[in-house]
C-alpha cells in the first residue's frame, strides 16, 4: 500500500488557503477520499494508524471554516469519509 504523504497534504492545504486557490480543493478531496478507501480495503493496523494521522492533519489544517464555505464543505466531506473508515477499521 502506498502511503499518502502527510507533509504534501499539509503543504497543499496551506497553499490553497494562502493563495485562495479554492478550485484545487476538489482535487485534494478526491485524492484523500481515494486513499481512505484504499485504507479501508487494506484493513491493517498500519492502515488504522495512517487513517488517524490523516484525521489529525484534516482537523489541524482545515481551520478556515467560518471564512469559506468551500473549505468547510471539504472538511465535512473528508470527516464523513474518515468516520466511515473508522467504523470499518477501528
Amino acid at each position: 500500500m502506498k502511503k499518502i504523504r502527510l507533509d504534501h497534504l499539509k503543504t497543499s492545504l496551506d497553499e490553497i488557503k494562502r493563495l485562495q486557490r479554492l478550485e484545487s480543493l476538489r482535487g485534494v478531496e478526491d485524492i484523500v477520499i481515494k486513499h481512505i478507501v484504499l485504507l479501508i480495503e487494506t484493513g491493517t493496523s498500519e492502515a488504522r494508524e495512517e487513517l488517524l494521522a490523516i484525521e489529525k492533519v484534516i482537523n489541524e489544517e482545515l481551520t478556515m471554516t467560518r471564512e469559506n464555505l468551500l473549505i468547510s464543505a471539504l472538511k465535512n466531506s473528508l470527516k464523513g469519509a474518515l468516520s466511515v473508515a473508522k467504523f470499518y477499521l477501528l
